[in-house]
């Protein structure tokens, strides 16, 4: 990596995409580098339907009905969530910080875009919640290194949905990395890596939020070593298991499965959606091993009772009890969704 001399303005441009990481550090990055003198948050790029054209529109991106109570409801249950507003509305309500936000109708990767970055010349490109893979045109363009932000110790859980991975997969800690960045999807090299325990109590939900958390405490630790002039590569990542999202989608109730696999899915990832093979989803917030015994003849995935305590459904090894839908009593969803009994659970393998 070339080397700026001392006191000398290093020039970052913000490459964003709205969702919960942009939401929370492109805000926190806008304030926190107006406090170095040595750093020049020159302009934020972000996509066309990330702008907010009036008022209406503003309210009802801050609104998010559906999200917001699944958070409240989680919130009052003592679980670890949290909601974002917007981060191109946070900027005009804040009003940060001068910085402008540019909003494009076109791919990163695009000639037109490349041709405007070239044109600034930008000494670092910092990606927060971008979710496209850059060409190295773009990397090139830029005078010193393209960083992106990703949630887990890379190279560990390279990819998509990194903070219900490792939850899943019972690791004792995960954590957040910004690393220099490649053409290969999180590859490059470690450029600063904060490490978060994972407890008993977690699922994906709960990792986000640790995970933003750390991830304000990196970026100031990031901009500081860039102010000073002292951010260097570290670890170069090779390896690690990349996650799609089409890994993530499949993870939800099978009755194939025994009873404990499919409550550790749902405890990795906070809920789990039950497919009907008529055409019915559910989808589950908790999940017990039923006192019931498992009745003679009966299939895989079959309802065989629904009664005040949940739905009773039949898997690989045992009775599993759907005991809330939605954060709410699974007798109350059922009663609404037509659920009876000897209706049949989808396994995993159905799309």
């Amino acid at each position: 990596m070339s080397s700026n001399s001392s006191g000398e303005t290093k020039k970052i441009i913000i490459l964003a995409e709205s969702g919960v990481v942009a939401d929370v550090l492109v805000p926190y990055a806008v304030s926190k580098a107006a406090e170095f003198k040595n750093i020049e948050l020159s302009k934020i790029y972000a996509k066309e339907q990330d702008r907010v054209t009036s008022p209406a529109e503003m309210i009802q991106k801050i609104v998010q009905p559906r999200s917001r109570i699944g958070s409240f409801l989680r919130f009052i249950q003592g679980k670890k969530s949290f909601t974002t507003i917007p981060f191109s509305i946070r900027l005009i309500v804040e009003n940060v910080i001068d910085t402008e936000v540019e909003y494009i109708n076109c791919s990163y990767n695009s000639p037109e875009f490349i041709a405007e970055l070239q044109a600034e010349k930008p000494d670092y490109l910092l990606l927060i919640g971008c979710q496209e893979i850059l060409d190295g045109e773009v990397i090139q363009s830029v005078n010193e290194e393209v960083i992106n932000f990703h949630w887990s110790k890379l190279p560990s859980y390279r990819g998509r949905n990194a903070t219900f991975w490792p939850v899943y997969n019972n690791e004792a800690e995960t954590g957040v990395t910004f690393h220099s960045i490649t053409e290969e999807i999180d590859q490059g090299y470690v450029l600063l890596q904060k490490s978060i325990p994972i407890t008993e109590s977690d699922d994906r939900h709960s990792i986000s939020y640790k995970s933003l958390q750390t991830g304000k405490e990196a970026l100031t630790e990031l901009l500081y070593k860039l102010n000073i002039n002292e951010l260097e590569r570290d670890l170069e990542i090779t390896g690690g298991e990349y996650y799609s999202q089409e890994d993530f989608e499949t993870i939800r109730f099978d009755p194939l499965e025994t009873a404990r696999e499919n409550i550790n899915r749902l405890s990795a990832k906070g809920e789990l959606m039950i497919k009907f093979t008529d055409g019915t989803n559910l989808l589950a917030t908790e999940l017990a091993i039923s006192p019931k015994p498992t009745p003679e003849n009966v299939s895989q995935g079959e309802v065989i009772d629904v009664d005040r305590y949940g739905i009773h459904i039949i898997v690989d090894d045992d009775v599993v009890t759907v005991t809330k839908c939605y954060h709410l009593p699974s007798i109350i969803i059922a009663y609404l969704k037509s659920i009876k009994t000897g209706v049949i659970v989808q396994n995993a393998l159905v799309n």
